[in-house]
């Protein structure tokens, strides 16, 4: 495998953990209501709000929004399918 290759491989790989994490954190946030006037917190939803806009009110499961576990499943299903044609 040559090094940009693998470079680009390692970058995938990188953005996909960044974008998992974000949105998990998201998910743990939302238990505790914190600031919105933050600006961690504001970047957090400015990094996972075009994620789970595609997904939020599809599925309910009651009060529960289900839209992160469906981020998780496409953004790792993306990363998979690009990592097979680098």
């Amino acid at each position: 495998m040559n090094s940009i290759s693998y470079f680009i491989r390692q970058f995938i790989i990188v953005v996909t953990q960044v974008l998992e994490l974000a949105v998990i954190i998201r998910c743990v946030m939302s238990w505790f209501r914190p600031d919105p006037y933050n600006p961690i917190v504001r970047k957090i939803y400015e990094l996972t709000d075009p994620l789970l806009a595609p997904f939020q009110g599809m599925f309910r499961m009651g009060g529960l929004d289900l839209s992160p576990v469906l981020a998780l499943l496409v953004i790792g299903f993306i990363s998979n399918l690009l990592l097979r044609f680098v």
